[in-house]
């Protein structure tokens, strides 16, 4: 940018004796183009990067495995729990009980919250075979 222009620039904007964050910024645009290139990035720093996408991306596949492994046992698509219709694996129809849920592990997870809520879990009629549904009644408290 033209000399001229920045000073009066700096002139209108107060200049140096104002505000250090103005000056730093018409410092910056004073310099000439040729000094204005970025600073390169430290082998170390890169190195940094490089660590933390890692890990970024381990913990996504992990969070990714777990949602899998949710939908599973509640009996839904593990791809988008039935809400998305152009869904490869279920066309939208996967929500939960839309398959056969894991019924230990969905008794083991789902059962403590509804104990605090003052349900209990039972079963309908009086068959224990495994393939009988499960029903929540509210305990009187």
């Amino acid at each position: 940018m033209d000399p001229q222009i920045m000073e009066a620039l700096a002139g209108k904007l107060g200049g140096d004796q104002r505000d250090p964050l103005v000056s730093a910024l018409l410092a910056s645009m004073m310099k000439p183009q040729d000094q204005q290139s970025e600073p390169e990035l430290s082998t170390a720093a890169f190195e940094r990067w490089k660590q933390t996408v890692r890990r970024l991306r381990s913990q996504l596949a992990a969070a990714e495995q777990m949602l899998s492994d949710i939908a599973n046992v509640f009996g839904a698509c593990e791809l988008c729990w039935g809400e998305d219709p152009s869904c490869p694996r279920c066309r939208g129809r996967g929500r939960p009980g839309n398959a056969i849920p894991i019924e230990a592990d969905l008794l083991r997870w789902v059962e403590p919250a509804l104990g605090r809520l003052g349900y209990e879990v039972s079963r309908r009629g009086a068959s224990t075979s495994a393939t009988a549904p499960v029903t929540n009644s509210r305990r009187e408290n």
